[in-house]
């Protein structure tokens, strides 16, 4: 999920919803950042989960019933959240660990881009 104002338009649009429900049922990596984590809110998938974000949504993720805790990224499963746009690199790096252990998981896969998806996530 982007950042800044975008959030407060996607967290609106129920097929923006609906794909980020999907995109977590099958167990895809998702990542936010800043005001993102606003859209796994209203998706409803908040709750019970660790997450970080811009320190005004702060109050917004304690309210849904997540742990809000100030680092530069925060790894939850398959959530990867990131506070604000210079922590971006930390983020990038720990989703592509993750994207790059799924691949060495993957059957058939090879070390090169693969289309394929299988299994859920293990972090």
């Amino acid at each position: 999920m982007p950042g800044g104002l975008a959030p407060g338009e996607l967290r609106r649009n129920e097929a923006a919803l609906d794909f980020v429900r999907e995109s977590a049922a099958t167990g895809r990596p998702v990542a936010a950042l800043c005001h993102g984590p606003q859209v796994l809110i209203s998706a409803g998938l908040a709750e019970g989960r660790r997450m970080t974000s811009w320190r005004d949504v702060a109050p917004e993720i304690r309210a849904a019933g997540a742990t809000y805790v100030d680092e530069p990224t925060v790894e939850d499963g398959q959530f990867i959240t990131a506070r604000k746009p210079g922590d971006m690199p930390v983020q990038m790096h720990h989703l592509l660990e993750v994207l790059d252990e799924r691949r060495e998981h993957c059957p058939g896969s090879s070390r090169r881009r693969s289309r394929r998806t299988c299994g859920s996530s293990t972090r």
